[in-house]
């Protein structure tokens, strides 16, 4: 706790601020150095784009009562969701690198995805303009929510890049192995469903 106190009065934060919005590069070389600043950093994140998420959405419909439920348990939920998936998407990325040769560092990863989240607190105000203009609020959040993963993955590949010091389009692969295996399963799943289901209603 005193280190955490004392790497906020550093301000060393600010720094992974501005370079997660500018330099990919440079937060790569941050989270090397930093490991628990970044790690501390990259959970409040979560943490707070779990709460930003649920009131932009919230945007988007006449609220009752049951907004408490969704901004205190709700965001809850969704925090436990956001970091489990970066979690097993960290740890598919690292297993790649490794199968690859290179050495494996999860917590680095980890705390780089954390770290790139924090570009989708900007939803919020962008949405909200439109919202406010009552010009296709949900068009322009969809519009928005695309740019910002389209954002969001640049900073990754290019800090994983970083990391290991290899190409754009190795650390772009690494990158999407998580979805390509994703696929696979859900591809065979649904064959195998698919089986099981017609030698069900044949055998009926």
């Amino acid at each position: 706790m005193i280190a955490m106190i004392d790497s906020i009065k550093s301000l060393k934060w600010v720094d992974l601020f501005f370079y997660i919005l500018v330099d990919s590069r440079s937060l790569a070389n941050i989270i090397v150095q930093e490991k628990k600043l970044s790690l501390y950093t990259g959970f409040i994140i979560i943490a707070l784009v779990s709460i930003i998420e649920i009131i932009t959405f919230s945007l988007f419909g006449h609220e009752t009562q049951f907004f408490f439920y969704k901004i205190s348990y709700g965001c809850i939920f969704l925090f436990l969701i956001l970091s489990l998936g970066v979690i097993i998407y960290s740890s598919l990325i690292d297993l790649f690198l490794q199968f690859r040769g290179l050495s494996g560092n999860v917590n680095q990863i980890l705390n780089l995805i954390n770290c790139s989240l924090f570009i989708y607190l900007f939803l919020l105000p962008f949405t909200y303009i439109f919202k406010v203009l009552n010009f296709a609020p949900v068009f322009f959040y969809i519009l928005f929510f695309g740019i910002l993963i389209v954002w969001q993955s640049l900073i990754v590949i290019q800090g994983i890049s970083e990391f290991h010091r290899i190409s754009f389009a190795e650390s772009m692969l690494a990158f999407l192995f998580p979805f390509l295996l994703c696929g696979v399963v859900f591809f065979f799943s649904f064959i195998l469903i698919l089986i099981i289901s017609i030698g069900f209603f044949s055998s009926i």
